[in-house]
């Protein structure tokens, strides 16, 4: 069944243009979404997020280079996977001392296939 735009109320209204079938459709279409407002977040560099993307983009660069060179193109891989354990300090006057210190773990992994 053919539809015809039903236009000069503002919605985007779909119509049947035959009046034949038993159950007559009209779809209605919203706008997109259009906030008058946004928020956003902005991370600096001490964010643990900020961190754990700059320790994984490292790797990620050494191991492209690598598989250029060893196999002369580069296999896909991930390495997109960090986890940031905050350690401990112990604060004094002019100075202090690490208790626990921070652990980074990076995982990810290689299609050996091209």
């Amino acid at each position: 069944m053919a539809h015809a735009l039903l236009a000069g109320d503002g919605s985007d209204a779909l119509a049947p243009t035959s009046s034949a079938h038993p159950f007559p459709v009209t779809l209605h279409t919203e706008r997109a979404y259009a906030p008058l407002d946004e928020v956003v977040e902005r991370k600096g560099t001490g964010h643990p997020d900020t961190i754990c993307d700059h320790l994984a983009e490292a790797p990620a660069s050494a191991l492209t280079r690598h598989l250029r060179e060893r196999h002369g193109y580069r296999l896909h891989f991930n390495v997109d996977e960090a986890l940031l354990a905050a350690g401990a300090v112990e604060v004094g006057l002019g100075g202090g001392r690490v208790l626990r210190p921070t652990r980074i773990v990076l995982a990810g992994k290689v299609d050996r296939r091209a």
